[in-house]
C-alpha cells in the first residue's frame, strides 16, 4: 500500500536541522527572517516567498498609514477653514459689524472700475460676494439679476456668462433650496470690479413653509424696488415646457417694478427648432410681448448660443440707466 510520502524523505534529506529550518520558514519567529547559503534550492525558494510576503504586508501598512495621514490632514484643514470663516467679520448696512459664515463671506469691493459699459472679453475673474436677505451691502457696480423656476438653469447661465473655466455658481442637488440672494462679482485683469451677477431664489420645487415663502417675497420685493445698482432682471424660462402659470405671473409681477426685464428661454440645445418655435410663440402670446425691448433671447449654457445677445442686453441696460 502506498501511503503519504513525506517530501523531506522523498528528497533524500535526513538532516534534522534542514528539516526544522524549512518547517519554520513558513512562519519565522523573527522579523528579520532568515538567511540561506544559496545552495539549498528548497530552502531558498521558501525564504524568497517569505520575503515577498513580508514586502507586500509592509506596503499595505505604509499605504494604510498614508491614507490615515491624508484623512487627518484634510480634517485639520477643514477645521482650520471653519475657524477662519467664523472669525471673519463684515460691515453690513446700518447694523455695523456682523459675523459672516460660509454662505456670507461678503467684503465690499475695494475699488470699482467706474465704467458704465465693458466688453465681455474684459472679464478676467469672478468671486463669490455672499448670500443675503436683509441689509445687503452696496457693490458700487451695476447688478444683473437672474430669476426663474427651480431647475431652469440659473447657475449654468451665470457660469456660462462669465466665460471663465471657474464655476463659481454651484448647482444644488435639491432644486429650489436657494432661499437667499447670492452675489457673484466680475472683475477685470487689474482686479477692478465691473459688474455683479445676482442669483435670486428660485420657485416651483422647494418644499418650504408659508412663513418662509412670505419672507422670501418680502426681501425680494425690497431688493427689486430699492436697489440702485440693479440695472436688469433676466427672467429665465425653460424652453422645454409649455407656458407655466408661475412664469406668466412672474413676468406680469416684475413689470410693476422700475427695473428693466429681459426674458431668456434656456436649454434650447435640448429642443428641435419646430418645438422651440411653438413654445416660444405660445409663451409670447401668454405674456403679451409687444415691446421690442422684451424680445425673447434663446440661450444654451452647453453650446453658448445666445451668450452674446444676453451680454448685449445687459450692456444696453447699464448704459441707459
Amino acid at each position: 500500500m502506498i501511503g503519504f510520502v513525506n517530501p523531506l524523505v522523498s528528497s533524500g534529506c535526513a538532516d534534522g536541522m534542514r528539516r526544522s529550518m524549512i518547517c519554520n520558514a513558513k512562519k519565522p519567529r523573527s522579523k528579520r527572517g532568515f538567511s540561506t547559503n544559496g545552495k539549498d534550492e528548497e530552502l531558498e525558494r521558501i525564504a524568497s516567498e517569505w520575503r515577498r510576503k513580508q514586502k507586500r504586508e509592509e506596503e499595505k501598512k505604509n499605504m494604510k498609514k498614508r491614507k490615515e495621514e491624508q484623512i487627518a490632514s484634510q480634517q485639520a484643514k477643514r477645521a482650520a477653514d471653519k475657524k477662519n470663516r467664523n472669525s471673519t467679520t463684515m460691515t453690513s448696512g446700518d447694523r455695523g459689524i456682523a459675523t459672516t459664515s460660509r454662505k456670507n463671506p461678503y467684503v465690499e469691493p475695494a475699488k470699482s472700475s467706474g465704467r458704465t459699459t465693458f466688453k465681455p472679453e474684459e472679464v478676467a475673474g469672478v468671486r463669490f460676494g455672499g448670500s443675503f436677505t436683509m441689509d445687503i451691502p452696496r457693490t458700487r457696480v451695476p447688478e444683473i439679476a437672474f430669476i426663474g423656476r427651480s431647475n431652469v438653469g440659473k447657475s449654468s447661465t451665470i457660469n456660462c456668462l462669465t466665460g471663465l473655466k471657474k464655476k463659481v455658481a454651484k448647482t444644488s442637488k435639491q432644486p429650489g433650496r436657494t432661499q437667499q440672494i447670492n452675489f457673484f462679482i466680475l472683475s477685470d485683469a487689474e482686479q477692478q470690479d465691473l459688474a455683479t451677477l445676482v442669483d435670486l431664489p428660485g420657485y416651483g420645487f422647494a418644499k418650504i413653509g408659508m412663513e418662509d415663502q412670505r419672507n422670501i417675497e418680502i426681501f425680494l420685493e425690497q431688493y427689486l424696488s430699492d436697489r440702485e445698482e440693479l440695472k436688469l432682471v433676466v427672467i429665465l424660462v425653460d424652453s422645454r415646457r409649455e407656458p407655466q402659470a408661475t412664469d406668466i405671473a412672474l413676468v406680469n409681477n416684475l413689470r410693476q417694478f422700475p427695473c428693466k426685464i429681459q426674458i431668456v428661454m434656456t436649454k434650447i440645445d435640448l429642443m428641435t427648432p419646430s418645438n422651440l418655435s411653438k413654445n416660444a410663440q405660445a409663451f409670447s402670446e401668454a405674456v403679451g410681448l409687444t415691446d421690442a425691448d422684451e424680445d425673447l433671447i434663446f440661450f444654451s449654457a452647453v453650446t453658448g448660443q445666445g451668450r452674446g445677445l444676453l451680454w448685449q442686453a445687459a450692456q444696453e441696460a447699464i448704459a441707459n440707466s
